[in-house]
């Protein structure tokens, strides 16, 4: 995986993700059908495909960046954060309609999307 460039699998890999919260949460204000159900499905399974990639070329982005005395203490950092962002999710969505939570979610990616399309690519 380290022969390949990083940033333009993270910018399509987060871009995918934010699109598919986005589709997910509209899927959910549509009335529930069996074309409904299996396109939540799909969106879900697009969502869960790229937290996988993005999972895997955090990891070897911090394998290749990292100092080599820091490296287990930013992959556990790494790992500390996706359940950080479940915990601040799961609060969101029972305290808020659960919805817009996933609208609040698809923008706060397309944010983060777009500083890493300014980011320069040197940095990964």
């Amino acid at each position: 995986l380290m022969k390949y460039d990083t940033k333009p699998l993270l910018v399509i890999g987060l871009f995918w993700k934010a699109a598919c919260c986005f589709v997910f949460g509209k899927l959910q204000e549509q009335e529930v059908t069996l074309v409904m159900q299996l396109l939540m499905l799909l969106a879900k399974m697009g969502m869960g495909i790229t937290e996988a990639l993005i999972s895997v070329w955090a990891t070897v982005w911090v394998q290749r960046n990292a100092p080599h005395d820091a490296r287990a203490q930013w992959l556990g950092l790494a790992g500390t954060s996706a359940g950080i962002g479940n915990g601040i999710g799961s609060a969101v969505a029972s305290l808020w309609n659960p919805i817009y939570a996933f609208f609040l979610q698809a923008f706060v990616l397309f944010l983060i999307w777009a500083i890493l399309l300014v980011t320069p690519a040197k940095l990964f």
